[in-house]
């Protein structure tokens, strides 16, 4: 359980710059449709940008996105999804 109100959670997750402190430099916006991407430093085969797209936002409620990063050499595509549902009734045991 974080020590903090939702709101607080709320804008960390959905704050470009916040994120940028704990995960990687972005332009999320959080809006339904909005397509952006993390960026950080190309690893291995992996350019260091993850494609993104908001999917569903409900206000200090629920966040939910995809996300997808491309090999260069394989052209594998890795396609995956994040969702904070409902933070509010994040168990205290959590």
């Amino acid at each position: 359980m974080l020590p903090h109100a939702p709101e607080v959670v709320w804008k960390t997750l959905t704050t470009s710059e916040l994120i940028g402190r704990w995960l990687m430099p972005n332009d999320f916006a959080p809006e339904v449709g909005k397509r952006f991407t993390f960026r950080t430093k190309p690893m291995g085969d992996w350019d260091g940008v993850v494609h993104c797209e908001v999917i569903a936002v409900e206000p200090n409620r629920k966040l939910v996105f995809s996300w997808a990063w491309r090999a260069r050499r394989s052209g594998c595509t890795r396609l995956s999804s994040f969702s904070q549902r409902d933070i509010r009734k994040i168990p205290k045991s959590y």
